[in-house]
């Protein structure tokens, strides 16, 4: 996604940058001349995705370009019966062979969270992601669902496992090295998963190559972790990257070991900083979603649903 080609009004040249999300800040950027906006005029290359039928649009277009076979849907933003009508057309679209997750980052109420997991349940859920806050509401929602359950909010250190291993809110834990300790508290972690009865995945968030390689790394030396990771990394334009070279290359859903030495990837300081620079002009120094929300949706209070 780049800056447009005219220079700002104090004559500077164009800045090309890669923005996050809509920012009232970034948009008033005279730096920055953003022509972001709906349906045919959005800044990249997947189209606007506010429909049950562009989700399952996407996923298709995911599974074509890289091979996924499992997919989740990152809710909490449309209506619950919305982001069910998601996993239904999705379902339709992929056919058999793929399995669904949704995760509605704690914003839904029990009530909610039990009614929708009732709906899916005839859906290839593969997990119910932290539908709801706490353990003790995750217990809940687990059995009255009948559904598997997993969390990266819930269980995230080891001082809160005695608690889940005695409330029993969930089926999958997506581990994290930032959260265990890196790749000595996730391989200690292992164990204790087994010992649970816990199947592990990996928690994602908005990450480049050195993470992506980490989060690889770890998937193959940790025995217990079976459950497919998740990744932002598709969504990382291809020029965008912090690693020397081309992005890692991702095949039938599967990401290869890389082999080099430590990680397997260097770090391109000239890409380093740029991303900088980037980062020091944009006017994002913090994660803030609720303006573009309340520009989507005027009547959006980020309230329980």
């Amino acid at each position: 996604m780049a800056g447009g080609p005219s220079p700002g009004p104090d004559g500077l040249p164009p800045l090309r940058v890669y923005l996050a999300d809509d920012h009232p800040v970034v948009l008033a950027d005279p730096h920055i001349a953003d022509a972001r906006g709906t349906g045919s005029k959005v800044l990249d290359s997947w189209g606007e995705v506010r429909t049950p039928e562009a989700m399952a649009n996407l996923a298709e277009g995911f599974r074509r370009k890289w091979g996924f076979k499992v997919f989740k849907v990152k809710a909490g933003v449309l209506t619950p019966d919305q982001e069910r009508d998601s996993l239904v057309a999705m379902a339709d679209k992929l056919g058999t062979g793929a399995l669904l997750r949704i995760d509605p980052n704690s914003r839904w109420k029990v009530p909610t969270a039990i009614r929708i997991g009732k709906a899916i349940k005839s859906l290839p859920m593969e997990y119910y992601e932290d539908p709801v806050r706490s353990q003790e509401e995750m217990a809940e929602v687990r059995r009255e669902t009948g559904l598997p359950m997993s969390t990266n909010t819930c269980v995230i250190s080891f001082d809160q496992i005695p608690g889940a291993l005695r409330l029993k809110p969930i089926d999958v834990l997506l581990s994290d090295l930032h959260y265990f300790g890196g790749f000595a508290g996730n391989l200690a972690l292992g164990p204790i998963c087994d010992a649970a009865g816990w199947r592990v995945s990996q928690h994602s968030n908005n990450h480049a190559g050195l993470t992506m390689a980490a989060m690889i790394h770890l998937g193959a030396t940790m025995p217990q972790l079976t459950c497919a990771s998740d990744t932002h990394y598709p969504w990382l334009p291809d020029d965008a990257d912090l690693i020397e070279g081309p992005k890692l290359a991702i095949k039938d859903g599967k990401m290869a070991v890389p082999t080099a030495p430590g990680l397997g990837v260097s770090l391109d300081r000239d890409k380093l900083a740029k991303a900088n620079e980037t980062y020091k002009k944009c006017g994002m120094k913090g994660r803030d979603d609720r303006p573009l929300m309340k520009r989507l949706d005027p009547d959006w209070t980020g309230g329980l649903l």
